[in-house]
C-alpha cells in the first residue's frame, strides 16, 4: 500500500502508458525513424543512409545526448560523418526532412499499432475515479501528434486534457532535467508542498531522475528496465511495480 493519499498522478506516455514494443531495434519508434533513414538515403542517393541498419539505428538513440528525436537523428548524422559538432541543429536541412517523414510513418504506425499496456487505462480510470480526474497530467518528450493519435484511440484524452499535458514541445530542456515534471506539476494548481504526494509513473532512469528533481514521489515501471536494474540507481524510484496489475494492488483498486 501507498504510504500516504496522493493529491496527484503525473504519467510518462511512451513504454509507461503507450507499449513500443519493448526497448529492441524494431520498436515502434525505431522503424519509423529507420524508415525515415533509409528513404532520405535513397531520395539523395547517401550510401552511409543506405548502409544504415536496425543496429546502428538502436544506438543512434541510445548513445544520443538527449533521448529525443532531436538527439536520435542528430547523433545519426554525427555516426554516419555528414555533420561534426555536438550541438544538434534541427534546422539543418536532413534533419527537418528526417523529421517530417518519421511523423508521417509514425502517425501509421501508432494508428495501426499503437496499444497501451494491458490495465493501464483501468488503472488511469480507477486514479480518477478515486478522487484524482482534476490532478492527472503528463510529462514527456513525444510529440503533441503522436500523443493525440494515441490518446484518441485509447480514449485517454478524457483524463489528460491539453492543459494538463506537456510534450516536447513546452520543453527547453529534456529529461532527466526536471523542467517537464515541474511544468507538469504546475498544472495541477496544487501547492508546493504538495509535490510529495503526487505520484510521478515513469518506466526510464532519465524520466525518474527528472521526477525526483521536481520533488515527486517516484513509481517506476519494469516495462524496459528490470527491477533490478532500477534498484541499482543512484537516483532509485520510491516503489517499483512489474504491471499494471501489480500497481492496482498497490493502490488498492
Amino acid at each position: 500500500m501507498l504510504p500516504f493519499t496522493p493529491k496527484g498522478a503525473i504519467f510518462d506516455v511512451d513504454d509507461t502508458l503507450l507499449d513500443n514494443k519493448g526497448d529492441s531495434p524494431r520498436g515502434l519508434h525505431e522503424r519509423s525513424r529507420y524508415m525515415a533513414v533509409k528513404e532520405v538515403g535513397k531520395r539523395h542517393n547517401i550510401p552511409a543512409f543506405k548502409r544504415w541498419t536496425y543496429k546502428d539505428n538502436y544506438h543512434a538513440f541510445h548513445d544520443a545526448q538527449t533521448h529525443s528525436l532531436v538527439g536520435a537523428f542528430w547523433n545519426t548524422l554525427l555516426m554516419t560523418g555528414l555533420r561534426t559538432g555536438e550541438t544538434p541543429d534541427p534546422n539543418d536541412p536532413l534533419m527537418v526532412e528526417l523529421f517530417e517523414i518519421k511523423n508521417t510513418l509514425h502517425e501509421e504506425i501508432i494508428l495501426k499499432e499503437g496499444e497501451p499496456y494491458a490495465g493501464a487505462i483501468e488503472f488511469v480510470a480507477a486514479l480518477a475515479k478515486s478522487g484524482l480526474k482534476d490532478t492527472l497530467a503528463v510529462a514527456t518528450t513525444a510529440y503533441p501528434r503522436d500523443l493525440n493519435i494515441f490518446f484518441k484511440k485509447t480514449n485517454l484524452n478524457k483524463y489528460f486534457p491539453n492543459k494538463r499535458v506537456i510534450s516536447i514541445e513546452q520543453v527547453k530542456h529534456p529529461k532527466p532535467d526536471p523542467e517537464a515534471f515541474e511544468l507538469a506539476f504546475k498544472t495541477l494548481g496544487l501547492p508546493d508542498s504538495d509535490r510529495k504526494y503526487v505520484i510521478a509513473f515513469e518506466d526510464n532512469p532519465r524520466g525518474i531522475q527528472s521526477a525526483q528533481g521536481a520533488g515527486l514521489f517516484v513509481i517506476a515501471l519494469t516495462n524496459i528496465f528490470s527491477r533490478k536494474e532500477l534498484e541499482a540507481l543512484d537516483s532509485a524510484p520510491h516503489l517499483i511495480a512489474d504491471n499494471f496489475a501489480e500497481l492496482s494492488k498497490i493502490f488498492g483498486f
